[in-house]
């Protein structure tokens, strides 16, 4: 479904043919991973799915059933396991129902994050066109493309617009090199 809610025709193409393959090449097979593993809705199943080909991936040093070698395995920067947890509380003590998540990735804080707080209202940022693009494709085969936003750009770029949109102004805490490009 979300397959072709983006455009695409056919049955789901094996990962190295989508678009993004190459560079993300990994987040275009965690893609498929999702699509072909979790049923359409089911976020729980959806955030399961993305762990599994996490752990799937890592070497087997590291707990995965990737290869013997510590380099022979694939990082998936989401904060799983333990840190689920931590995410999940910080949640439940935050005022309101509004959060704004810089760093979207594949989308799976957003959806930890939905799943904590049904009320939320998430804007998740992210720099990478072709990265968010699978994040959406990830939150709307979870289905919550109503309670999720990804928004394509840098916050630096995107925070400063959308306050003046609003009409009123955005503090971000924190170091003023939080909104700062790595260069």
């Amino acid at each position: 479904r979300a397959w072709r809610a983006f455009g695409g025709r056919g049955s789901l193409p094996v990962a190295a043919s989508l678009p993004c393959a190459g560079e993300h090449e990994k987040e275009a097979q965690l893609l498929a991973h999702v699509l072909s593993s979790s049923p359409p809705g089911d976020v729980t199943g959806v955030c399961e799915a993305i762990e599994s080909f996490g752990i799937g991936g890592l070497s087997r040093p590291f707990g995965g059933a990737g290869g013997f070698a510590p380099s022979a395995g694939r990082w998936l920067k989401v904060a799983g396991g333990e840190k689920t947890a931590v995410l999940g509380a910080a949640a439940r003590l935050a005022p309101g129902p509004r959060f704004l998540e810089v760093g979207a990735y594949c989308g799976y804080s957003a959806l930890r994050l939905a799943l904590v707080r049904p009320d939320a209202r998430i804007l998740s940022l992210e720099a990478d066109p072709c990265v968010a693009v699978i994040a959406r494709c990830v939150v709307a085969h979870a289905g919550l493309s109503h309670q999720i936003d990804v928004r394509i750009g840098h916050s630096e770029d995107v925070l400063p617009k959308m306050g003046r949109s609003a009409g009123c102004k955005i503090q971000v805490g924190g170091s003023e090199q939080t909104l700062r490009r790595a260069s």
